[in-house]
């Protein structure tokens, strides 16, 4: 039971959230990753992906946010990384989408030049790349 009352804090604890998709370059296929982040209350910004397989037939926009957005919520609930990738299916779908994350979930993620600007706007964003 604690343990679901601190989750229902942290989340309760955001601030602001943000999201971005990655696709395969020079093709129009749906992406591939999908990746929330949420800054909280604290100031400290996580990071969340949601990796779609090379095999799969179609995106799933809903999955894809959820799944993204609860590996954000997780490592600010842990106050660490989270979910080391170890797949190789994993890295083929980053080098594909030319993206490189170790992890699933990043605590007090450092920021690319786009994610700090989307993070500064104060309205939310989606961003496809």
């Amino acid at each position: 039971m604690e343990k679901r009352k601190k989750k229902e804090q942290v989340r309760g604890g955001v601030r602001k959230e943000r999201y971005y998709f990655c696709r395969e370059p020079n093709k129009a296929r749906y992406p591939r990753i999908t990746v929330a982040l949420i800054e909280m209350e604290n100031g400290v910004v996580c990071k969340g992906l949601a990796l779609c397989s090379l095999s799969e037939p179609e995106f799933r926009w809903d999955r894809a946010f959820n799944m993204s957005r609860g590996r954000a919520i997780e490592a600010a609930y842990h106050g660490k990384n989270v979910e080391p990738i170890g797949r190789e299916e994993a890295y083929r779908v980053m080098a594909a989408c030319e993206q490189d994350f170790n992890y699933k979930g990043y605590y007090n993620a450092p920021l690319h030049g786009f994610e700090k600007a989307m993070m500064e706007k104060s309205e939310p964003v989606v961003v496809f790349r």
